[in-house]
């Protein structure tokens, strides 16, 4: 947050798109920008030529996955005791990604006029199932609405928000790839226009600026 020539002011950024606009290491070549567990009691496909069969899970589609997350699909929203809420360390504090998110309407839900942080209200803006990524380089890239995300009427820690909702986008889409869930013989080894909208307006597309 609030690096030099970061964009926006205090919002969090991955640190491999921080490193991105700065064109520099930023932590170390010993510290990774990422980390990902993978159970090894998962039958997996571990080809590449996504030609899964129908019995197992096509590993590379996983750890695709988990990079785009890494790469920038995160950030702070919780549910806790029926309020909705964001922050890190304290009430405020946002990620690239918490900034796109909107309803239909075209609401933020970073925007305190509308939605008090934490509150009721953004509990239930959080669950209405109709909620998106106002991402201009998605929907320019694809010429429709901007992409639905994965937000069920029931919280789910760690998928809800920070996916592309799969009734949208299932394993037949080219966007499919950060959908919430994967079925066996899935295979997406293309992140999509979608995704690489979202990552672009996150900060993978921001050059450094020269002054």
């Amino acid at each position: 947050m609030n690096f030099e020539y970061a964009p926006w002011e205090n919002v969090y950024y991955p640190i491999a798109a921080a490193e991105k606009i700065l064109e520099k290491e930023l932590t170390g070549s010993e510290r990774p920008d990422m980390n990902a567990e993978f159970n090894k009691n998962i039958t997996g496909y571990f080809g590449t030529d996504g030609q899964t069969p129908d019995s197992l899970y096509d590993f590379v589609t996983v750890v695709l996955h988990e990079i785009g997350h890494g790469l920038g699909f995160t950030g702070f929203f919780y549910v806790q005791n029926n309020l909705g809420g964001y922050g890190y360390w304290e009430d405020g504090d946002i990620s690239t990604f918490d900034r796109l998110v909107a309803t239909n309407s075209g609401d933020y839900l970073i925007d305190s006029t509308i939605y008090e942080n934490p509150s009721a209200g953004l509990n239930s803006v959080l669950t209405s199932q109709f909620l998106f990524a106002r991402s201009q380089a998605a929907k320019a890239k694809v010429e429709s609405s901007f992409p639905r995300l994965y937000a069920p009427i029931e919280w789910d820690n760690g998928s809800s928000i920070y996916h592309l909702n799969d009734a949208s986008y299932p394993s037949s889409n080219p966007n499919s790839l950060m959908t919430h869930a994967i079925g066996r013989a899935e295979a997406a080894h293309n992140p999509g226009p979608l995704t690489n909208g979202i990552l672009a307006d996150v900060g993978w597309k921001v050059m450094k600026f020269d002054f």
